[in-house]
């Protein structure tokens, strides 16, 4: 006879998250990599930026590895002397409030101080 079905199918994407991003875990992940490496570790500035980079991308994995599903993360880490030095950290970014969020962690020892920061911004 000719007629056509038509079909309707929903929209696919999503506005907001199942889960939220896991501030606390990812926070305790932060800790634990830079205190685990950093822990006997003195300041050595001709290192630092590789060292920075190494945990950068520890801390990257290990919160991948927790499948928080349609995040996109990213991953900061700052190096510097311990000798009561002190170190401001600001950003800026356009998101939303109540799904994107950030965990940090900062270690000090005698010799040196470290940032971490993961961003946790929802993809729709």
């Amino acid at each position: 006879d000719g007629r056509r079905t038509q079909v309707i199918v929903e929209n696919t994407y999503r506005t907001e998250p199942d889960a939220k991003f896991p501030v606390r875990k990812v926070r305790e992940i932060i800790k634990d990599v830079l205190e685990s490496r950093l822990e006997e570790e003195r300041y050595k500035p001709e290192e630092s930026n590789e060292l920075a980079k190494e945990l950068t991308e520890v801390i990257k994995e290990r919160v991948k590895a927790l499948r928080v599903p349609r995040y996109k993360l990213v991953c900061f880490v700052q190096l510097g002397t311990g000798k009561k030095s002190e170190v401001q950290v600001s950003s800026q970014c356009i998101w939303n409030p109540d799904i994107d969020t950030y965990a940090d962690f900062t270690f000090r020892n005698h010799h040196m101080f470290a940032v971490g920061i993961v961003w946790g911004m929802y993809y729709e």
